[in-house]
């Protein structure tokens, strides 16, 4: 059994009322999913120590006096991340520590440097290195060794 094919309909929208059509069903679409998705636990310690404290937005964004309302609702719901400074600041007022103010950040950064760690140590390991260039990457494989068993005496000054 064969199937005909239909021919194809024209679209009766002009292409910039197409894009705008398709924008608007990719917002509610999102909408959508934003409404009916579990909130993440890890997005809702910035404003569970606000709240613990008593403060409003208005009032952190003053302590911190680099932001406004609107930048420390934003961080609260993890729309954008603060600047370092910012960060810092966070971490002055509610005195915790900046990867537990923002753990998902912090474990995605970390997964990262861990494997570009592991790629170069093995990229070392690898290397035929002699003379001048044989001391530091021997220093460089012992500082990785030191640091995947803990015994890291690099701390600072």
């Amino acid at each position: 059994m064969r199937r005909t094919l239909r021919p194809r309909r024209k679209c009766h929208l002009e292409p910039t009322r197409l894009v705008a059509k398709l924008k608007t069903r990719s917002n509610k679409i999102k909408l959508l999913l934003k409404r009916f998705m579990a909130p993440n636990p890890n997005t809702a310690i910035l404003r569970t120590l606000r709240k613990r404290s008593g403060l409003s937005q208005e009032e952190v964004a003053h302590i911190l006096g680099s932001c406004s309302e609107s930048a420390v609702s934003r961080h609260e719901r993890s729309n954008s991340l603060p600047n370092l400074l910012t960060a810092l600041g966070y971490e002055a007022i509610f005195k915790v520590s900046i990867s537990e103010l923002f753990p998902g950040l912090y474990q995605t950064i970390q997964k990262g440097i861990e494997e570009r760690i592991a790629a170069m140590e093995e990229e070392l390991y690898q290397s035929t290195a002699k003379s001048r260039s044989a001391v530091p990457i021997a220093i460089r494989l012992e500082f990785f060794g030191e640091r995947r068993n803990g015994d890291s005496n690099y701390s600072a000054p």
